[in-house]
């Protein structure tokens, strides 16, 4: 990634609106790109360096997920003193890309590119959920970060332990990975890559998202391959069985994660409660 522009070219709406896609989800890769902006590789490639070498706006790198021998990212993301332009507000902490917090970023990233490209109205990222869970729980937010009275924390969750959740005597509900609206409907989404938890660990997870809930919301829960599909559709068969979920309150979807990054669609067949 050496190649240099000739000629730097004007800056674009399109180019602003990418950049806030960036901020937003704290990274992209190169598929990403190409789904938010109906482009090719070879003209994504480009942009990349123009970002990088010319406008000076983002940090690259290839990079493969730890634990996941399969496929590398060539991700990118903003460079710090740029968050804040593009965010609307100062991030705590400048946000770097590694082995251990991409993939999941770059899915969830892919997924937004591909229900909505760059139109902003119908995706409501998971860095602005988090926000508002400290907010709803009442903590103070401030430049630095979150106050609970005894420690600062993060206010995007991008690097929060699991027990940043109940930190100075207060609880934070869970944080989807993201809202997504189709016409006049609303999804609440997650994506599920691995499946680390044993069975009751995971029927406590998907009532966690369930509880979560915007009023109106519905759940779309997008699985990475058969074994998480199938988990997750033996749990929440379960916990409507059970009474603990209601299908007419709460209707819930799991689909193929490829599959609906590839159609740009949910309306695909999948379990539905």
């Amino acid at each position: 990634m050496t190649q240099r522009r000739n000629k730097l070219r004007e800056w674009t709406d399109r180019d602003d609106q990418m950049m806030r896609f960036l901020a937003q989800q704290w990274c992209a890769d190169l598929t990403a790109v190409r789904l938010a902006l109906g482009i090719g590789r070879a003209r994504a490639y480009e942009l990349l360096i123009e970002w990088r070498d010319d406008f000076q706006m983002i940090n690259c790198e290839n990079i493969r997920p730890g634990g996941q021998p399969g496929e590398s990212y060539t991700v990118m993301w903003l460079r710090p003193s740029k968050v804040e332009r593009f965010l609307g507000r100062k991030p705590h902490r400048p946000w770097t890309a590694t082995r251990s917090n991409i993939a999941h970023k770059v899915q969830v990233a892919r997924t937004r590119a591909a229900l909505c490209g760059l139109d902003a109205e119908n995706w409501v990222p998971e860095r602005q959920l988090w926000r508002g869970a400290w907010q709803t729980a009442g903590m103070s937010i401030g430049g630095a970060g979150l106050r609970t009275g005894r420690v600062a924390l993060r206010t995007d969750g991008a690097h929060l332990p699991a027990s940043a959740h109940s930190r100075g005597g207060r609880s934070l509900p869970h944080v989807h990975d993201g809202r997504y609206r189709q016409g006049d409907r609303w999804w609440s989404v997650e994506v599920e890559l691995t499946l680390k938890k044993n069975s009751a660990r995971l029927a406590s997870t998907v009532l966690a998202a369930v509880r979560a809930l915007p009023a109106g919301d519905s759940l779309l829960y997008l699985y990475a391959n058969d074994r998480v599909g199938n988990a997750l559709d033996r749990t929440i068969t379960h916990l409507i069985e059970t009474g603990q979920v209601m299908p007419r309150r709460t209707p819930i979807r799991t689909l193929d994660l490829d599959t609906v990054i590839s159609n740009r669609n949910i309306d695909l067949p999948g379990l539905a409660s």
